[in-house]
């Protein structure tokens, strides 16, 4: 399938695009398309105009005022030949995290914390502008070509000030002084799951051993038997790797019960595990392109 679209940087230049492989299936449908005159690959998800609108509107707002190195690229589109809406991307492609742990296991602490970085700083910028993601998983990071973490998928996110233009961004939105501080919580605690998951492959509080990975109480053994815990996890890795005091430190202000007392971004970049080794893009990519 060919799609011509033109972009608000240029109107008058128009693109054509090749559909060439279907990404993701629903209600709202995602595809790669390569641009037929150079070789470039876009992200472009389609929204049906039936019952999907509001969707529509309300992720094209979100990600029109995001412009982070860690957050997937938008390109908003002055016209196009589709008669339903759509979003253009940019596409990754390395695929997701979610994939690549699936596929080649966890990885090495500094490359962790490499990534974490990425992560943390696409939070912040998000945050700072009163946007929550509210689903932060491995599924919705991506990779791109250079091997670079991408934050992706927004149609939980949430603009925070729509509404309420007085809303204050900072430590205060996120810790105890704003009715909206569950929200920005949330996502940190999400920061400690895909934490935990980069580092071991799996996720802290579902035990795989039981019959269809549900939880069985490991975030309450997390939250009041807290070094019964990490005991329990580090026999569960099999292997000789112990969790440092600096990694479980930081893991316990993550996820906190109380999202009073949880981590903020500032607490994460002040934590001693963050400020450990990390690599640079090239050793990165080097390394992620010879697992």
């Amino acid at each position: 399938m060919q799609v011509s679209i033109t972009l608000e940087t240029n109107p008058q230049r128009k693109i054509y695009l090749l559909i060439d492989k279907r990404i993701s299936q629903g209600k709202i449908n995602q595809y790669r398309a390569k641009a037929i005159s150079h070789d470039i690959f876009f992200s472009l998800k389609v929204f049906p105009q039936t019952d999907m609108m509001s969707s529509y509107d309300k992720e094209k707002s979100i990600l029109s005022q995001l412009r982070h190195q860690n957050i997937i690229n938008y390109f908003p589109l002055a016209n196009h030949n589709i008669k339903d809406h759509i979003i253009l991307t940019e596409h990754a492609s390395n695929g997701s995290f979610f994939d690549f742990i699936k596929q080649k296991g966890a990885l090495r602490e500094d490359v962790v914390r490499t990534y974490f970085h990425q992560l943390v700083n696409s939070i912040e910028h998000m945050h700072s502008k009163g946007i929550v993601h509210c689903d932060v998983r491995l599924e919705n990071l991506l990779l791109d070509r250079n091997f670079s973490m991408k934050l992706s998928n927004f149609e939980q996110a949430r603009d925070l000030r729509e509404g309420n233009q007085r809303l204050s961004i900072g430590r205060n939105s996120e810790r105890g002084r704003n009715p909206y501080q569950a929200f920005f919580a949330a996502d940190l605690y999400s920061l400690g799951i895909v934490l935990f998951a980069l580092k071991t492959g799996k996720h802290p509080f579902i035990d795989e051993r039981n019959q269809g990975e549900k939880r069985i109480g490991s975030y309450d053994s997390f939250c009041f038997l807290n070094a019964v815990y990490w005991k329990i996890k580090e026999k569960d890795l099999n292997t000789n790797e112990r969790f440092s005091f600096e990694f479980k430190e930081l893991m316990n202000g993550l996820c906190a019960q109380d999202i009073k007392s949880r981590y903020t971004i500032k607490d994460i970049k002040a934590s001693k595990w963050y400020n450990g080794k990390v690599l640079s893009e090239k050793v990165l990519k080097n390394f992620m392109e010879s697992l």
